[in-house]
C-alpha cells in the first residue's frame, strides 16, 4: 500500500489553525466594550483637573441593549501629589466666630477691628477655595467634594491627602460601536 505524500501532519495542521485563530482574535475589535475602551473618555473628562488622575479603571458589569452597550465601571481618582489639609478643606468650626454685637460699629477703631476679624475668620476658606480654583476648575471641584462625601470615601475628608490616595468613583456609560472602536454615547 502506498502512502500519500503529506506536507503537513495532522498535528501541524492543528497548530497552524490555532495560531491563525489566535492572530485573528487578537486583531479583531472586541465585540463588547472592555476597560481599555473606558480609559480615554474618563481621562478626557478629568483632564482639566490637575490635582488628580484616574487610575485602576475597571469594567464591573455590562449589558447589550441592541443599538448600544451599557457598561458599569469603577476607578480611583488618585491625587498626583501630597496635599495639606489646609489646601483642601475649610473647617469653619475652627475659625473664630465674628459677630457685630461684639463691636461698636459707631466707633471707627472698633469697626476696623470687626472688619479685620471678619477677614481673618474667612482666611482658611479663601485658602482652600484658591487651591481648588488653581488646580481643579469649578465643575470638577464641586464634583470631587461631593464624591468625597459619599460614605465609602469619607475616610478622605477633613485630612491631608497622600500622593496616590483618592476616592473611588463608580459610574455607567452607554457605549456605541464605531469604526474606531467603542465610544460613549
Amino acid at each position: 500500500m502506498r502512502q500519500k505524500n503529506r506536507i503537513f501532519s495532522s498535528d501541524a495542521k492543528k497548530a497552524v489553525a490555532l495560531v491563525f485563530i489566535g492572530l485573528l482574535t487578537g486583531c479583531l475589535p472586541s465585540s463588547i466594550p472592555e476597560a481599555k475602551d473606558l480609559t480615554a473618555p474618563i481621562n478626557e473628562y478629568w483632564s482639566g483637573c490637575k490635582m488628580v488622575t484616574p487610575t485602576d479603571i475597571t469594567k464591573t458589569n455590562g449589558a447589550d441593549r441592541g443599538d448600544h452597550y451599557i457598561v458599569d465601571f469603577s476607578y480611583k481618582m488618585a491625587f498626583v501629589q501630597d496635599v495639606a489639609y489646609e489646601n483642601l478643606w475649610s473647617d469653619s468650626a475652627k475659625e473664630p466666630k465674628v459677630s457685630m454685637d461684639d463691636y461698636n460699629m459707631h466707633d471707627s477703631d472698633s469697626a476696623a477691628k470687626f472688619y479685620a476679624a471678619l477677614h481673618d475668620a474667612g482666611k482658611a476658606q479663601r485658602q482652600a477655595d484658591k487651591y481648588w480654583t488653581d488646580n481643579c476648575p469649578a465643575q470638577y471641584a464641586t464634583l470631587m467634594k461631593s464624591i468625597v462625601n459619599i460614605p465609602a470615601n469619607q475616610h478622605l475628608y477633613g485630612r491631608s491627602i497622600t500622593k496616590g490616595e483618592g476616592p473611588v468613583i463608580e459610574g455607567t456609560f452607554e457605549m456605541i460601536k464605531t469604526e474606531k472602536g467603542w465610544l460613549p454615547r
